[in-house]
């Protein structure tokens, strides 16, 4: 699923010329690169069956948290209105990619 929250953040680019491809690809990854974070620092892992539990990077809620964030960042630091609603915008559409990607389970 990895290119394919890549693409997201190519795909934007056309939509928002200011934004920096970097900081949409960057937008597009984030809640991976904070589950790989919280992993790493033991808020999220693995279930004692072995199911992955991610509610704190991944969950529709914190999804949410984590997309307002991008955008309140972004803003802060361009005052682009514009490139701040697509970078929140690519933020969550990791979840809704997910969601469709992956087993309900997950």
């Amino acid at each position: 699923m990895f290119f394919g929250h890549i693409a997201v953040g190519l795909a934007a680019k056309p939509v928002t010329p200011k934004a920096s491809l970097g900081a949409l690809l960057v937008s597009a990854t984030a809640i991976d690169t904070l589950a790989g974070v919280f992993a790493v620092t033991q808020i999220e892992g693995v279930d004692g069956s072995g199911n992955p539990v991610y509610p704190w990077s991944h969950g529709l809620f914190m999804a949410g948290v984590w997309s307002a964030a991008g955008l309140a960042i972004a803003f802060l630091l361009t005052r682009d209105r514009r490139a701040s609603l697509t970078i929140g915008l690519a933020v969550f559409s990791h979840w809704i990619l997910d969601f469709i990607s992956h087993p309900m389970g997950m």
